[in-house]
């Protein structure tokens, strides 16, 4: 299925129209034997996920170009907090995790204008830390990640994000 997403995207700097129109194909993939748990919600994520009948749903939350998005950092991490699955002790028998649920993030720490708090990438790790989680994997890219398109263009936009492991420690 062609889709043309540049067609009204005037903002490019782009060094020939043609580029505008080019298109980008979207494969048609079917999956009825897959099984998985995945969850999508259309809505507000701490409307949503900060309910208690959400609590202790989730073994692991992955989060992708949204944490910067928070007008307040604070309900995001505890609502991500409160749909994490608990310590599970009783689960190390053969060498397996005995901590709590995983967070999973990758992207840039670009907050939005109306932000309360708007953290560096340290500040962010001792706020984590602060906040009962175990940091397994820390690192920001050296190599910046394109955010628009890459076609022959004046413009060059990009971020070198932060991507990161935790485990939630109740």
């Amino acid at each position: 299925l062609p889709i043309y997403p540049f067609a009204f995207d005037f903002l490019v700097n782009e060094m020939d129209t043609k580029h505008r129109f080019q298109s980008v194909s979207i494969p048609h993939v079917s999956s009825p034997n897959k099984n998985n748990n995945l969850s999508f919600t259309i809505g507000d994520f701490v409307n949503i996920y900060s309910q208690p009948n959400q609590r202790r749903k989730a073994h692991a939350v992955v989060t992708c170009f949204f944490l910067d998005t928070a007008t307040n950092l604070y309900e995001y991490i505890l609502t991500i907090q409160n749909v994490l699955s608990p310590n599970n002790n009783n689960n190390n028998n053969n060498g397996g995790n005995s901590g709590g649920g995983i967070w999973i993030h990758v992207g840039p720490l670009q907050w939005h204008g109306t932000s309360q708090l708007s953290p560096s990438v340290q500040e962010l790790r001792q706020l984590l830390l602060q906040m009962n989680f175990t940091i397994l994997h820390w690192s920001v890219d050296e190599i910046p990640i394109p955010y628009r398109p890459t076609y022959p263009s004046t413009r060059f936009e990009g971020y070198t994000p932060l991507r990161f492991v935790l485990q939630y420690n109740q």
